[in-house]
This record gives C-alpha cells, structure tokens and sequence, in this order.
C-alpha cells in the first residue's frame, strides 16, 4: 500500500481542513518524518489515515485505554467546540500484474445540527476508485458496516487494521509502554503488538506434523521389513507361468477373433437368405397380378386390333345420318309440291 494525500478537517488539535499531499508536498519522498511539539497534531495525522481506512483510531481503540475504563469511541476525535469532523486518504495498491490501482477512503463525523452541543451522530464510510480518464467512481457511501465493509475488505485485499496497525502504524501509547517496560514486559508487548505467538503455534503444529510424519514413515518401513523376498527358482516359475498365461491369452484372443469373423458371416448369411424370401414373395405376387390381368389384357388386344375400322364406321354412320337427312328433306318437298297443286 502506498500513501498519496490526506486530507483532515477538526480532528484533535487540527482545527479546520488540512491536506497533507505526499506526491507533491513530499514529491513521493519513501521515509519522512514528521516532527513538531507535543500537541502539534502529528499523531492526528496517522489518527486520519487509520480512521480513513478503518474507521478506528489507535490512541482511543486499543487494548490499555479498554483497560482502563476510558471512552473509546471514535468519535471523540473531533476537534472541541466544532460540529464535523472528517479524515480521507487517497492510496494504492499493486495488483496482480503489476499495475497499482488508486482509491480515495472517506471517514466522517457530524453532531445534531451540526452544532458543538449536539449529540454525536452515526459515523459515514466512503470510498472511490480512480478511474483511467481522470477523475473517481463513487463505490460506496454509508453509514451501515454491512453495507461498507465488503468494499473496504476487496479495497484493501484484506487487510485488517490489526495488521495495519502491527505492521504501518504503531500507536503512540504502546510504543511508549514498550520504551518504559522491562525486558520480560518488552517481550510480552512486542509479541501483542507483532503476534508472534502465530509462530509458537506454527512451532507446535509443525512439530506435529513431523511426528506424524515420522509414525507414518516407521510404519511404512515396518510393512516393507515384512515383505518376503521371491527366491530366484520362486521367481523363474512365477514368470513362466506369466509366459505361459501371455500364451494363452494371445490364442484365446485369435480363436475370439476368429469366432467373430464366423458370427459376421452368418448374420450376413441370414439378411441375404431373408432378402431371397422376400425376393420371392414379391415375384410371386406379381405373377398373381399378371394372371389376374390376363382378360383386360385380351380385351386391350381386341380393341387394338378394331380401333383401324372405328374412324370408317363413324363415316358410314354420318353417311347414313345425311342420307336420313335428304329423304326427309325430299318428303317436305314433295308434301309441299301436293299442297301447291291441290291450291292451283
């Protein structure tokens, strides 16, 4: 994680808005140190930034002050007599291929009313991500943990301000505990602050593991201690009759390759002989249909041989239409030719 800009208004002895911006202030400068007299607000400054990430503040979250029986409530931070308070820090972090991607965490704080007599309100978490054109997308900004945690846990890729503050940024009250304490107590300190008992227990559960690791290895050794060692005339049989099984494995597979080709033949054997029956039927069939058309076909022959002399009967039955025509014709006349004479 690296620090680019913090910005504080009201917390402490830091009355108003202050930006400490590290890239430019700093110009990005890896180790600085921040100095000034006591009261100055030079642990308010890491006081923002944990509060920025964490929403916690070591100096009023932490083991002795717990002890103590004093006001651990964040809160408390805001400056006397003000009405709002607030801590953001802009930071990155390297992902996996290398690149650093840039966020901006917001903690903030208000009284009712925003007056310096109000109670204290709920705390609001924010965070933003910078995008590639410029400029940051807002992720999220709540009050409700629920709702903020899961974006400041993937922000910070894990992270716990535990981690933070064992590792970044150790608090004022236990590094001065640590200076006054005896050796015994500078021990116990150092192993609260850095969690060194995790190595005692990475201690003991190796040493387990080696134990177990070793009972696993004597009793694998034990099972290949009682193995029994062939005898070489042992092991001459035992790889004739291997040869000998080979052997017969091998007729077996040709004599099975050889009863396959026969069962392939007769299935073959049995469609051709179906293929023959039906082949039969069908012929069968058809001659039956044949004899059964023999008359029509008697008749089909008749008509082909009388179909020449159909064109002459039809003249003769015109003919003989016209003729009935003309005699008929011949009788109206001659009727006709009576009546004119009988007139005369």
């Amino acid at each position: 994680m690296k620090l680019h800009r913090i910005e504080i208004e009201n917390l402490s002895s830091l009355y108003g808005e202050h930006v400490v911006d590290l890239d430019v202030d700093l110009q990005g400068a890896p180790l600085f140190v921040i100095v000034g007299p006591t009261g100055a607000g030079k642990s308010t400054v890491l006081d923002a930034v944990s509060l920025a990430l964490f929403g916690e503040t070591p100096r009023l979250d932490n083991s002795r002050a717990r002890d103590r029986g004093d006001d651990v409530d964040s809160r408390h931070i805001m400056s006397r007599g003000t009405g709002v308070c607030r801590a953001v820090v802009d930071f990155s972090r390297a992902e996996n291929d290398g690149a650093r991607t840039r966020y901006r965490a917001g903690w903030s704080c208000h009284r009712a009313n925003r007056q310096p007599d109000g109670a204290f309100q709920t705390t609001r978490r924010s965070l933003e991500r910078a995008l590639p054109e410029g400029g940051f997308e807002l992720l999220v900004d709540d009050p409700r943990k629920k709702v903020y945690e899961p974006h400041f846990e993937r922000a910070l890729d894990g992270l716990t301000v535990q981690d933070f503050q064992r590792s970044i940024l150790l608090a004022q009250g236990e590094f001065t505990a640590l200076l006054k304490a005896s050796a015994d107590e500078k021990a116990a300190i150092l192993e609260r602050l850095t969690s060194t008992e995790i190595y005692a227990d990475i201690g003991r559960r190796a040493n387990a593991m080696r134990r177990a690791a070793t009972q696993a290895f004597e009793q694998a050794q034990a099972r290949l201690d009682a193995l029994k060692v062939m005898a070489p005339d042992e092991l001459s049989d035992l790889e004739a009759r291997r040869d000998a099984a080979a052997e017969r494995r091998d007729a077996t597979r040709a004599e099975l390759d050889r009863r396959d080709a026969d069962v392939r033949w007769l299935v073959r054997a049995a469609a051709l002989e179906r293929d023959a029956v039906a082949e039969e039927e069908a012929l069968a069939v058809a001659l039956a249909a044949q004899e059964g058309a023999r008359g029509d076909l008697a008749r089909l022959d008749e008509d082909a041989r009388c179909r020449p002399a159909s064109a002459l009967a039809a003249a003769v039955e015109r003919d003989e239409a016209e003729r009935e025509a003309l005699e008929a014709r011949g009788e109206a006349l001659a009727a006709t030719v009576t009546a004119l004479d009988a007139r005369l």
